[in-house]
This record gives C-alpha cells, structure tokens and sequence, in this order.
C-alpha cells in the first residue's frame, strides 16, 4: 500500500508543479482508495476521539478521513476498517 499523505497534503495546498498535479489526478483516476480519500477530504485532528470520527464518517456518508495537524499538515487516514477492528463499531 502506498502512502500517499504527503501528496494529498501538497495537492491540497497547491504545492504540487502542473506535472506532477496531473500524474497525481491521474493516479486518482486508477486508485479507489486515493480517490476516496480526496472526494472526501473530511478532515479529523489527531487528538480527536475514535467515537468522533465515527460520527463524522456516519454524517458525511464516508469511510475515511484525512487526520490533520493544527499547521493542517496530513499526518494520516483514520478507515472504518480501522474503527471495527478496534471494536469501536
């Protein structure tokens, strides 16, 4: 699996050069999981609670969130998958 937070970090900011922005759009396009992470794009703090990430996938129809820091830096992805094997679902 790849670890994909820097790009979506830079993606997001804007950071990202014309050609690389394209070769990750189109990654995106090849990619459920990246695509899912983007079309999303629910963002969470690290020092969140599971049970608040619950609500906010279960509100905003999604299995994944985007976990931020306070300089809105990516740090990683929370999944449902996640969440169930921790017995928080």
């Amino acid at each position: 699996m790849n670890d994909y937070a820097n790009d979506i970090e830079r993606y997001r900011k804007g950071t990202m050069t014309n050609a690389e922005r394209h070769a990750f759009e189109k990654k995106v396009l090849t990619d459920p999981f990246l695509a899912e992470a983007l079309e999303g794009a629910e963002l969470i703090a690290p020092d969140e609670f599971a049970v608040k990430a619950l609500h906010q996938m279960q509100d905003n129809n999604i299995t994944q969130l985007v976990v931020v820091n306070p300089d809105q830096q990516v740090e990683g992805f929370i999944h449902l998958h996640d969440l169930l094997k921790e017995g928080i679902v």
